[in-house]
């Protein structure tokens, strides 16, 4: 009776099937090794990765504030206006000896810059050392 058992086309096929199921059953846990060590290594490579942020983000230059570098001839008239403390561009350019539109140009440049302020006064535009915050309010 075993051997009829045996022979019998369904008991062929449970035990291929158990077969099957545990080679499969193998092959997942292999597999799911092999996920767990990638997620172990994926956790590592995020560890260094932050590491090296917080040693970049300590190793990078705190921003400095943007000097500016002016011209000897920018830097004189920087100065007479320090003096004068109130100017137009013809008085600058009767001082300087140049054109008033070249004294205009220079003066529009210090404004540009963000070292004078202007203020239209009818015709005439008045130019004046930009005052710090501090002193504003």
């Amino acid at each position: 009776m075993v051997e009829e058992l045996q022979k019998n086309p369904l008991t062929q096929a449970k035990i291929v099937n158990e077969q099957l199921l545990n080679e499969f059953r193998t092959q997942i846990e292999t597999i799911q090794s092999d996920v767990n060590d990638i997620k172990m290594r994926m956790d590592r490579v995020e560890l260094k990765q932050d590491e090296t942020l917080k040693v970049v983000k300590n190793k990078a230059p705190k921003p400095k504030s943007a000097k500016i570098r002016l011209s000897s001839n920018d830097q004189k008239l920087y100065d007479l206006i320090k003096d004068t403390k109130i100017v137009q561009a013809g008085q600058i350019a009767e001082k300087l000896n140049i054109s008033r539109s070249n004294a205009s140009l220079k003066l529009n440049k210090l404004a540009t810059f963000g070292l004078l302020d202007k203020e239209q006064d009818g015709k005439d535009m008045l130019y004046k050392l930009k005052q710090p915050k501090e002193q504003q309010n």
